[in-house]
């Protein structure tokens, strides 16, 4: 019997020992000061999941939007498969799922606060450029991009922001180093990327 019970406190011991400490952002554990975990969101300072989208709808209405509706099931299978392991990678909610799911046009799917279609935006590093601009402008011009996918945005900016980049993208197209930015466009982005920087971090943007 005594035996037993030594067994029985050595198994409690291992348990408590091997089990890993609760950390900030953990599922059901306070918020820190970035957030939760992927997948988490902060209510009343506790990280927790909300209901999950129904990742085969969102990747449905993605293929038919990416491909028609009338498009051979050969031709949609792998797209939905692709579409519902991105749905499921970033952990979209029920919310963000119905956005994708409503959305009818490129310009309502982008407004969503994840739109699954397009790739993340990811932040510039220092000294990223575009081919044809300057330093300050590429910057300028990538940053903006990012700024165009913050989810604290309303979906009505996201979406203005988004078609902003792209007719900037396309005007800039013009410029190489045979034909250069104007100095004083230069001399603009640098105070406009300055300008993001602080409107990103009173959206709390990532």
């Amino acid at each position: 019997m005594r035996r037993v019970l030594v067994l029985l406190l050595l198994v409690v011991a291992s348990c408590t020992t091997d089990a890993p400490a609760a950390q900030p952002g953990n599922e059901r554990q306070p918020c820190r000061t970035g957030g939760c975990d992927p997948g988490l969101v902060c209510l009343s300072d506790r990280c927790v999941r909300p209901p999950g989208a129904d990742c085969g709808l969102v990747a449905e209405a993605l293929t038919s939007m990416e491909l028609g509706n009338y498009a051979p099931v050969e031709a949609r299978r792998p797209k939905i498969s692709v579409y519902r392991a991105k749905c499921e990678a970033q952990h979209l909610t029920k919310d963000e799922g119905a956005c994708v799911i409503a959305a009818t046009t490129m310009e309502q799917l982008r407004g969503c606060p994840k739109p699954v279609m397009f790739p993340p935006y990811k932040p510039t590093t220092k000294g990223e450029t575009i081919k044809g601009l300057p330093a300050e402008c590429s910057q300028y011009l990538l940053t903006l991009e990012r700024y165009a996918g913050c989810s604290g945005l309303p979906p009505e900016a996201r979406t203005s922001l988004a078609s902003t980049v792209a007719e900037m993208r396309k005007s800039w197209s013009i410029f190489s180093e045979t034909t250069p930015m104007p100095p004083a466009v230069t001399a603009a982005c640098k105070q406009g990327e300055d300008a993001i920087v602080k409107a990103m971090v009173t959206f709390k943007c990532n």
